[in-house]
């Protein structure tokens, strides 16, 4: 299933990151929490985690990958009054 191989190319270039994947098809959004995005701009996350699925992006697999990305701070300061879970 390709929602799987994303997932899979994510983790294995952001080990300690939680990964939460939605859509279908061609499209996706996904949110990456991880402290290998301290320091860096939106941008540069949003290249890191794209760079990951490099190849299904070129080859038309995956059409469109919507990316949020966070450090574990970020994520608590934003959603630690809602009831947001991610699996780890």
């Amino acid at each position: 299933m390709l929602s799987d191989e994303i997932h899979q190319a994510i983790k294995s270039s952001f080990p300690d990151a939680a990964i939460n994947l939605d859509g279908e098809d061609c499209s996706f959004q996904v949110t990456v929490i991880s402290d290998g995005f301290d320091g860096l701009s939106v941008v540069n996350r949003q290249q890191q985690v794209l760079a990951t699925v490099h190849d299904k992006l070129t080859s038309g697999e995956i059409h469109a990958l919507s990316v949020s990305a966070f450090t574990l701070a970020e994520w608590e300061v934003k959603y630690s009054q809602h009831l947001v879970s991610i699996k780890m």
